[in-house]
């Protein structure tokens, strides 16, 4: 068979953004519990234990960037992730 000389090309761009970082906690306040909002949609858990590990700390409810649970009046340890599994910081919060 002959090659084709008619033969075209499309060219197609795309982008990709590589996400590596967990969610940042961007507010935290009392407000009938603990209230805190993050940087982007994402899972919150928190325990007591300071010997923390996210799978086995109770989960937060949520609406996926406010995150709330009841005050317990005890320091909480709290981290949040999100859909890629990126973990953000986690944080200690003591009450008064």
């Amino acid at each position: 068979k002959k090659f084709r000389e008619d033969l075209f090309y499309r060219l197609t761009r795309f982008e990709i953004k590589i996400d590596k970082f967990g969610p940042k906690i961007t507010r935290i306040y009392y407000d009938n519990g603990l209230k805190t909002i993050t940087s982007e949609k994402s899972e919150c858990r928190y325990s007591f234990a300071r010997d923390f590990v996210f799978e086995n700390a109770t989960r937060m409810g949520s609406d996926g960037i406010s995150h709330f649970a009841g005050w317990m009046g005890k320091t909480y340890y709290l981290q949040c992730k999100d859909s890629l599994g990126n973990k953000g910081e986690r944080i200690k919060i003591k009450p008064y």
